[in-house]
């Protein structure tokens, strides 16, 4: 049994995907196909060669891409081809509608501009509609090139056989908006591609590996290597700064490590002899000798791109109605169609009028209103949400927003600031003047560049001098101890973690615990006696107690899952009236399985983050919103961004949500009506072409000015 992992090429929405799953998992030969229609990539099982499977996925009618090539993401759908169409068929609509005169050489101007339309923007509808005949499928794809098609040719007779009204701006109509919607669900799909892109390049391209390892002392002997080259019990030198190439275990050495990105963790975690790191994580402070223990597809980031991969098909937006309608509508039409002509023909009207009718009913049967139905309004809600603050990258994404009963919160830096800041200091009783003891701590925490004591240093350096001290030494995930001297002689001082030990043992110590919960604690020690605290904590955001009481009115159930500590996941959750719901220490896949599990009760659930470590969930979430102070990863991942510090906008982006549901219900009511009760007077010959074109730009005018109406938004 063989696996291919395949690029794919010519996949312009997700039916596209179902219809090459659907025909490959009849084959054979093929035990498995999925295809994953946001990173245009198949993942297939059987006994067959690349070559055999490229064949049948052309015979299907898509292709298998070069990945040596750089792809071009525009693809069909381009800004720059939409724009190019579009003046094209301004004239030729203008001319066929009689707002221009264009005299003799009207048709003939007419005739090559549409012609222009219909072979640029044009070809790839009905070369689909084509490859769907040969297997017997129709979708609106079909309507659009049957349609256009036949007011095409009729207008060809018209020129060039018996002169008679033409229908050339017809076609070019509905090519142009029918394209326009695929361009806006060509966008929104783009842009799901970038958060593995953004995934991969957390990990080092290059790795310094030790020829002959030796200890650290044998920096000397040294090669430069590629980090995907690295292999099992390979050992690496990680230079402070830098990022672990891969997953492996310390052997020499000890620091602290930048996890936040991946864990969630606020704090570095303190590193030594025998701990296991992870590849893209960050060294902080020392050199570490690290043997590698995982490589490739085994280690925790290449786990994470695949639970992103996997997790990013696309959602069911409720434009796959029309489609779904589209399946049953078209053939009907097609049926409707032929009944007119050969109803026109036996009552004797004659063939000519006949045809015109046949096609009256296909144009305004094409489902130009219907397409844009959604993503006019979506678009709409788009600009209005970037007015507001809010990036929007999957337009689907605000369909289901409003239908979400429950939202999951990242903690640190998404309900909290994700920065640590000082809210108390604390004096125990000793011979010690304060100004002294605040000259120690921030002279001595700004020889670190560990995240607390930058935080001292920021709350407090300004307001106290330095002090020189001497023989400062810093032990990582431990503190710093130095000397100094006065008048009384040298004194040893220490400046870091207390232990868990001596806070059992002292009273003064657990009641101010007690009167801070979920702090981190930095003390200050002077010749063995603690003599001051500083406690810092990351705050809530100014607004995250306003959000969760508005979400609460509004029917949804908060809930906070962290990757920090449970004490201090907890600790947090319960300064919310009444508490959160929350869960602490979890894993990207704990995220990720914590989602999984809201939707097997049938409940719809978003999810809010910022971090590497919320990536999986971010994708996994009906809806995923990310903090734009996040990592890219999470950025990248989510359809929705929150480019603001507000974390309120998370109500307002839900009544967004809200509001465009109902423009988008009132829009697809309007184009079912329209098609419905205009079919019959296309086929009774009540409407020509022309004018079966003129109502089916008035629809879609409509629809577009309905969905307008969402730029109004505050």
């Amino acid at each position: 049994m063989k696996q291919h992992h395949i690029k794919l090429s010519g996949m312009t929405c997700t039916a596209c995907s179902a219809r090459i799953e659907k025909v490959l998992n009849r084959k054979p030969n093929i035990q498995s196909a999925v295809v994953n229609y946001a990173s245009e990539t198949a993942r297939i099982e059987g006994n067959l060669e690349l070559d055999e499977l490229t064949s049948m996925i052309e015979a299907i009618g898509y292709g298998v891409a070069d990945e040596s090539r750089e792809q071009d993401n525009d693809g069909e759908f381009s800004l720059g081809l939409l724009l190019v169409t579009t003046a094209l068929a301004l004239p030729v609509f203008f001319l066929g509608m009689g707002f221009v005169d264009g005299g003799a050489a009207g048709p003939w101007i007419q005739l090559v501009l549409s012609t222009l339309v219909l072979a640029t923007a044009g070809r790839n509808f009905y070369v689909r509609a084509y490859k769907l005949a040969r297997n017997l499928e129709t979708n609106m794809d079909s309507l659009v090139a049957v349609g256009t098609f036949a007011a095409y040719l009729l207008s060809l007779y018209h020129v060039f056989i018996k002169p008679g009204p033409l229908y050339f701006e017809s076609a070019v109509v509905i090519i142009n908006f029918v394209f326009l919607g695929k361009f806006i669900e060509h966008r929104a799909k783009v842009s799901t591609l970038k958060s593995v892109e953004s995934l991969a390049k957390l990990r080092p391209k290059e790795a310094h590996r030790f020829r002959n390892y030796k200890g650290l002392s044998s920096q000397h002997d040294l090669e430069v290597c590629d980090s995907s080259s690295l292999q099992v019990d390979d050992v690496v030198l990680v230079r402070n700064g830098e990022a672990f190439p891969s997953d492996g275990t310390v052997l020499d050495g000890s620091s602290a490590v930048d996890a936040a990105m991946m864990t969630g963790e606020s704090e570095p975690v303190k590193v030594d002899v025998g701990s296991e790191v992870i590849g893209g994580t960050i060294n902080l402070q020392r050199p570490l000798a690290v043997k590698i223990t995982r490589t490739g597809q085994e280690t925790a980031l290449a786990q994470i791109i695949r639970l992103v991969e996997e997790s990013q098909n696309s959602k069911p937006p409720i434009q796959k109605l029309a489609d779904r309608v589209a399946g049953r509508f078209v053939p009907v039409v097609f049926v409707l169609a032929a009944l007119t002509f050969l109803a026109w023909v036996v009552l004797g009207y004659g063939y000519e009028p006949a045809l015109i009718a046949a096609v009256s009913v296909l144009v305004i049967s094409c489902p130009c209103a219907m397409g844009l139905a959604t993503p006019m309004a979506l678009v709409a809600a788009s600009g209005t949400a970037a007015r507001l603050g809010i990036l929007i990258k999957d337009l689907a994404s605000l369909e289901v927003l409003h239908r979400c009963q429950v939202i999951v919160f990242d903690k640190t830096g998404t309900l909290t600031v994700g920065k640590p800041q000082v809210v108390h200091q604390h004096y125990f009783t000793s011979n010690w003047q304060r100004e002294l003891v605040n000259q120690i701590l921030v002279t001595m925490e700004k020889q670190s560049t560990h995240p607390l004591a930058k935080a001292i240093v920021a709350a407090m350096g300004e307001a106290h001098g330095a002090l020189e001290v001497s023989d400062l030494q810093e032990s990582a995930g431990v503190g710093l101890s130095a000397w100094f001297h006065d008048s009384s002689g040298a004194h040893e001082t220490f400046v870091g973690k207390v232990d868990a030990e001596e806070i059992e043992n002292s009273q003064e110590w657990q009641k101010l615990l007690q009167d801070y919960p979920g702090t981190s604690v930095v003390g200050v020690k002077v010749d063995e006696q603690w003599v001051a605290a500083c406690l810092l904590a990351d705050p809530l955001r100014d607004d995250a107690k306003d959000v969760i009481h508005d979400l609460r009115k509004a029917g949804i159930e908060p809930i906070m899952a962290s990757g920090d500590r449970e004490a201090t996941a907890q600790s947090v959750a319960s300064t919310f009236t009444p508490g959160l719901r929350a869960y602490g220490a979890m894993s990207p896949e704990q995220k990720a399985e914590l989602l999984q599990s809201i939707k097997k009760d049938s409940k719809v659930v978003a999810m809010v983050g910022d971090g590497i470590n919320d990536a999986p969930a971010l994708v996994e979430a009906d809806v995923g919103v990310a903090m734009g102070s996040g990592s890219d990863v999470a950025i990248e991942s989510a359809p929705i961004t929150i480019n603001s510090p507000s974390i309120g906008k998370i109500y307002q982006v839900f009544r967004l949500s809200l509001k465009t549901f109902g423009i988008i219900k009132q829009n697809l009511a309007w184009a079912f009506l329209y098609n419905i009760v205009l079919i019959p007077f296309a086929a009774f010959g009540l409407l020509s072409p022309m004018l079966a074109s003129g109502a089916m730009a008035a629809s879609s005018l409509c629809v577009v000015f309905n969905g307008m109406r969402l730029l109004r938004f505050r």
